[in-house]
């Protein structure tokens, strides 16, 4: 079932953008004002943003530019490898971690559902033999 998800890229875009809107559009909203004014925190939250939406083109759309996926799926990794180094070093409470480190998790199935779903579709179709 779910490998026939990951199949079709219609799907998994979706899926990306859905995912996208969740863990960060909600994440604008609940900056503060030291966060609001700091540049990096704008180049996580809009590369995040950015890259997600574009891979969602490519995934939806069939444009022929796999390399995009990657990018997603590297700046997932990237950006949610170190916010847990942060969440897991600095004082937070435990639920705090837990649900932080399951949005990660989370975000890496995606990032991974997607390079999957655009590797799978490049992937040439072998026509059935006639007559065996």
């Amino acid at each position: 079932m779910i490998s026939r998800l990951v199949a079709d890229r219609r799907i998994v875009a979706v899926v990306v953008v859905l995912w996208a809107a969740v863990t960060w559009g909600t994440r604008i909203g609940l900056l503060t004002d030291a966060e609001a004014a700091d540049p990096l925190t704008w180049l996580r939250v809009g590369g995040s943003l950015a890259t997600a939406f574009a891979a969602a083109v490519v995934l939806g759309f069939g444009v022929p530019a796999a390399w995009v996926v990657g990018v997603y799926g590297l700046w997932a990794v990237g950006v949610w490898g170190t916010s847990l180094m942060s969440v897991w070093t600095d004082p937070h409470p435990l639920g705090f971690r837990l649900v932080h480190t399951l949005l990660a998790v989370a975000s890496w199935l995606v990032a991974w559902a997607a390079w999957r779903a655009v590797r799978r579709s490049r992937r040439p179709v072998q026509e059935p033999v006639a007559g065996g």
